[in-house]
């Protein structure tokens, strides 16, 4: 799985690159297919790993973990985000008094710290934006203060799908243990997102995208395909199933990258709902089990995978230095790849400094707290 989702990030850097002589997938669906990778890791580790054997404070467990997976190196971004913002003196609800109330200063200044909300914001940006949506929404955000609702008002503005991520982690500790539970909400998330879009005419670009509800389908079918994986007989041949799958998607996404120069492009309503979009997002949510059966052992295919994350993290800082501080020229070729290059470089750095010392000072942690327990076990003095 590694690959994939070095693969899927690359797309978003890529994307974010204006005026690049080429891309590979849409982004929209490449975080698409995140979201969909999400559903299934948090459904095998909670199952398989958090709430096995049923321990103690097994929730508090898996959310403590999923905080320090996630914010450490979110945190250091957003650091780093707002020390380049300082000098040029645009609007931050960090440095200055707004025009705005204090209540909702302080809940940008939250959602930045803290990720939760971010993707609200960005919906409701995107809604005023494209003027997209009920009447009575856009009522709301168009009497809302313009200032609230611009997109440099988040540090990070990428970041928006990782609150939707931690919306998930919020969440799936309380069904996706039960295959009945999590295939009954998916089939109403999937009929809510039907309703929204085919019903009310709503835009799959930004109430199945930026909307957390419209989008949550996408999370609980990655967590239904590793249930579903598990009452497939034959546990011998998903391995070589995976192998199969894995090259089908190789080949498929690198000639056709090639050939159209962008993967699965959106018609200019940006919707991601046509039947192509679907024969995708279905595919690949059952194939993901098997890639992963396939691809575990592979300590290099680990280590890929693992800069997905500072890749998508540090992207936008080094396009905006490439392209804004150094002005580099848009459309030429090398000054993309060297975006793409240093953007690979600072994710490298990212894991390195930030992500491996903290996974290092977390495993001694549980260490020393296991360690009692054990020779407590072992003495013969124990009773």
């Amino acid at each position: 799985m590694g690959v994939i989702r070095f693969a899927l990030a690359l797309s978003v850097v890529f994307w974010h690159i204006r005026g690049a002589p080429f891309h590979l997938m849409n982004a929209a669906v490449a975080v698409t297919l995140f979201f969909i990778i999400s559903g299934f890791y948090m459904a095998m580790v909670i199952n398989e790993k958090y709430a096995s054997d049923e321990p103690e404070h097994w929730i508090r467990m898996f959310y403590i973990a999923r905080f320090w997976r996630l914010y450490p190196p979110y945190l250091v971004m957003l650091i780093v985000m707002l020390f380049w913002s300082w000098p040029t003196n645009a609007p931050s609800p960090f440095f200055s008094r707004l025009p705005m109330s204090a209540l909702d200063q302080a809940a940008l200044i939250f959602s930045n710290l803290f990720l939760f909300g971010q993707d609200v914001h960005q919906f409701l940006v995107r809604v005023r934006v494209e003027n997209a949506g009920p009447q009575f929404l856009l009522n709301f955000v168009h009497r809302a203060n313009l200032i609230l609702l611009q997109d440099n008002m988040m540090a990070i503005g990428h970041a928006w799908s990782l609150a939707a991520e931690a919306m998930f982690y919020l969440v799936a500790p309380f069904f996706v243990r039960s295959v009945r539970r999590t295939m009954i909400l998916l089939a109403a998330a999937l009929a809510f997102r039907f309703s929204l879009l085919e019903i009310l005419g709503q835009r799959s670009g930004i109430w199945g995208y930026y909307f957390f509800p419209g989008a949550v389908c996408m999370f609980l079918m990655g967590s239904v395909a590793y249930h579903l994986r598990k009452m497939i007989p034959r546990t011998d041949l998903h391995a070589t199933v995976g192998r199969a799958a894995l090259a089908g998607f190789a080949v498929w996404f690198v000639s056709l990258s090639i050939i159209n120069g962008v993967l699965m492009e959106s018609p200019a309503d940006w919707s991601i709902d046509q039947p192509k979009f679907w024969v995708l997002y279905i595919t690949f949510a059952a194939s993901i089990p098997f890639i992963f059966e396939a691809t575990k052992r592979s300590l290099l295919d680990r280590e890929i995978g693992e800069l997905s994350y500072p890749l998508y993290l540090v992207h936008g800082l080094v396009v905006g230095l490439v392209y804004y501080r150094w002005t580099g020229p848009q459309g030429v070729v090398p000054d993309a790849w060297a975006a793409v290059a240093f953007s690979i470089i600072a994710a490298y750095a990212m894991r390195q400094l930030v992500e491996i010392p903290i996974e290092k000072w977390r495993n001694n942690i549980a260490s020393l707290r296991a360690t009692p327990s054990a020779q407590l076990k072992t003495s013969p003095a124990a009773p």
